[in-house]
């Protein structure tokens, strides 16, 4: 059944509905605090599982403001300053205390992920001289994530919503 809904509102879901919730490259923005992975939890029904992946660093900037490098952007939010690591992911579900997380790691391949979409997108350009210009950022970002911390990668999360007892 399509729907459209915005994550950012009230969904009309009833409690306890679904089996398991996905979020694919998503959830960075619009469930960076705890109220609102409780919000989108309460429609999980008991022992359900939700599985997030995405876009992340591979660790928290040390005093966690958003490094340069990822501020140049070609006129679009990339909405770097809501990405975080998989360690940080962890901590906000369980801040919530209705899942166990089993799982919430970077992927070893996900700066390769990123570099393959750069690939991807040069290919469909042919790699213009235009194009090229217009995705140095890109390409910055990737070269600095091959070099430094934090970089950029994909994270995945598993997690099962506790059984309370009522």
């Amino acid at each position: 059944l399509p729907m459209d809904l915005d994550a950012r509102e009230p969904l009309p879901f009833p409690d306890d509905y679904f089996d398991a919730l996905f979020c694919m490259q998503s959830l960075h923005s619009f469930g960076t605090t705890a109220g609102v992975l409780r919000s989108r939890l309460r429609h999980l029904k008991p022992g359900g599982r939700f599985v997030v992946g995405g876009t992340c660093f591979d660790e928290e900037p040390e005093d966690g403001r958003l490094l340069a490098v990822f501020t140049r952007t070609q006129g679009w939010d990339a909405e770097y300053n809501s990405y975080h690591s998989a360690g940080w992911w962890k901590g906000l579900f369980e801040e919530t205390r209705l899942v166990d997380v089993s799982e919430s790691r970077k992927l070893a391949e996900g700066l390769i992920m990123w570099e393959d979409e750069v690939l991807y997108h040069g290919e469909r350009a042919r790699w213009t001289e235009e194009w090229l210009q217009d995705s140095r950022w890109l390409i910055d970002q990737i070269t600095y994530s091959r070099e430094r911390s934090p970089g950029l990668t994909h994270y995945v999360l598993t997690a099962r919503k506790k059984n309370w007892s009522k």
